[in-house]
């Protein structure tokens, strides 16, 4: 609830998007700076590592996508 990284008043208002069922979603996004200063070989392993992320993310959903259209079918 600090006022610098997300106002408390967001998440308290009733009709929020942030929580349901007594959970909380929250997406952040972190400027690491100036990244010219890392190594090459290590942007390049952040950026492999962020890549396999988002496409296990994607296969996920997917799965789950599959799995509930092949459950309302039946």
């Amino acid at each position: 609830g600090t006022v610098k990284l997300f106002p408390l008043e967001m998440i308290q208002q009733k009709s929020n998007p942030y929580v349901r069922d007594d959970t909380i979603f929250i997406k952040i996004m972190i400027d690491v700076g100036d990244m010219s200063k890392v190594p090459i070989h290590i942007q390049q392993l952040l950026i492999e590592k962020e890549v396999m992320l988002s496409q296990q993310s994607m296969e996920t959903d997917f799965d789950k996508d599959h799995f509930n259209s092949q459950q309302s079918s039946t």
